[in-house]
């Protein structure tokens, strides 16, 4: 039998859940990462499962022993708030340019300079900081506000992809003293939609159908606000233990 379990409420969910079903081992996979395991199975309180808002888990009940690890829970520790000088660029920003910016508080890029609510594309990410605590050697990178996805790389290693809730990433160890963090955010196309219809170009090239908007109106983007777009925090760093 396969479960799939997803946690649409705003908080976090860590209990034991009776299946459906008698097996002798359960498979628990995680669809964002690929990361699968041999959950451990009690047969009075049933499979634990640990679940934050927006994530979800797939189980796989069966009978046979499995080749894999045992699932390993990540147990939270201290959270350290991610302080410092960020650098961030526009390395695509056509027909826009808009240069770099140097910033010590997150927020929308579309709030830096005009020519920033125009654009669509990624923008790159750069901070360093101090191992907070070296002993800690397991890390949880939590994003915060992210829109929409973010590319993660730590001291020029990539570890992984953020596109939906609840933006963290597991990064492992951190070296000691200073680390360098990279992130590449991509945002929607919305803000250069906007930007053509103020500007008055023709970018509806289709031919055999009519651009409308959701009520079958006429489409026009001119009214719209610049969506909020970037890596807009918090950023925080948070130590635990897989057990």
């Amino acid at each position: 039998r396969f479960y799939y379990v997803v946690n649409h409420s705003s908080d976090s969910v860590d209990e034991s859940v009776k299946l459906g079903v008698e097996c002798s081992h359960v498979i628990m996979m995680d669809p964002l990462t690929g990361r699968e395991g041999l959950a451990k199975v009690s047969p009075e309180d049933g499979v634990r499962i640990s679940i934050k808002p927006g994530s979800s888990l797939i189980l796989k009940t069966t009978d046979r022993q499995p080749d894999l690890p045992p699932w390993k829970h990540f147990e939270p520790g201290r959270e350290y708030p991610l302080q410092g000088k960020w650098k961030i660029d526009f390395p695509d920003a056509t027909p826009y340019p808009v240069g770099s910016v140097v910033i010590n508080r997150l927020s929308s890029w579309t709030t830096l300079e005009k020519e920033a609510q125009a654009y669509s594309g990624t923008a790159h990410y750069r901070i360093e900081f101090d191992n907070p605590d070296p002993k800690t050697v397991s890390w949880l990178l939590k994003l915060g506000d992210v829109r929409e996805s973010a590319r993660v790389t730590v001291n020029g290693r990539y570890v992984g992809c953020a596109w939906a809730n609840p933006f963290e990433l597991h990064i492992g160890p951190l070296k000691p003293g200073k680390n360098h963090l990279e992130i590449e955010v991509t945002n929607l196309s919305a803000n250069r939609l906007r930007e053509l219809e103020l500007s008055g170009k023709e970018w509806k090239t289709f031919h055999n159908i009519n651009m409308v908007n959701m009520k079958y109106r006429k489409f026009d983007a001119t009214q719209w606000q610049p969506v909020p777009s970037g890596l807009l925090g918090p950023v925080l760093l948070q130590g635990g233990a897989h057990e």
